[in-house]
């Protein structure tokens, strides 16, 4: 995405940062060496997510999404229609408190501009809209043992709607299929969905503008970080 770069770098580091890593806590290895983290049982990683895109320059004012992005993606399609292959794209679920973070930092027209990229190219299956499924930042963990990457619960619920599996208990707005002339009303409904959370969601929105005070006024992210263990609710 736009606010991350080297993701397949990234990628690389973590699998061999699993495969080197002696903990107890991890899952015995699988044949091709890679040994998962055990997700978390708590959303510390969640409550923390505001500080922690600030200090460490995971999203920042001013990004934008590749120009070589986008290419690469038209080249996916190309070389799936020359082989008769049907493409199709989807957008990852986000936690609202991580678009809360690109709503505050002005991103939010580059994830706009994301979605109207891909659609254009291909149908686009949409899970950033705003629903229960995302909004997980306390009590048991089933959906978000962290703030970046969601759970294979959740991970079940969106191959089941890219597959045609939907069931009742699935938000109508979970999977949205964008295509080149329907994503201009997702992009309405979703701006109005946002500022309808935002409306009921005072209390994060100042913790938003504090995460970035702080930040800007040069405290740690130690500092920040031991703040937030120590108010608990995660």
């Amino acid at each position: 995405m736009f606010f991350s770069t080297g993701g397949l770098s990234a990628s690389a580091h973590t699998v061999s940062a699993n495969r080197n890593q002696q903990n107890v806590a991890f899952v015995r290895a699988a044949d091709d060496g890679f040994a998962p983290i055990v997700p978390a049982t708590h959303h510390f990683s969640v409550r923390n997510v505001l500080n922690f895109v600030l200090h460490t320059g995971f999203m920042q004012r001013g990004g934008q999404l590749l120009s070589s992005e986008i290419g690469a993606a038209t080249d996916m399609v190309a070389n799936c229609r020359s082989r008769r292959v049907e493409c199709r794209f989807f957008i990852s679920p986000l936690h609202v408190d991580t678009l809360l973070a690109a709503y505050h930092l002005g991103l939010w027209p580059e994830l706009e501009k994301l979605k109207l990229a891909l659609a254009a190219l291909a149908p686009t299956y949409d899970f950033t809209r705003y629903n229960h499924l995302i909004e997980e930042r306390g009590g048991r963990v089933v959906y978000w043992p962290e703030a970046f990457h969601f759970s294979p619960a959740l991970g079940e619920l969106v191959v089941r709607a890219m597959t045609g599996l939907r069931t009742a208990d699935m938000p109508e707005n979970f999977g949205t299929v964008l295509d080149a002339n329907k994503v201009e009303s997702g992009l309405i409904a979703w701006r109005q969905e946002r500022d309808n959370w935002l409306a009921r969601h005072p209390e994060l929105v100042e913790r938003m503008r504090k995460a970035e005070d702080d930040f800007r006024n040069g405290v740690s992210f130690k500092a920040v970080t031991d703040a937030a263990m120590a108010a608990g609710s995660w």
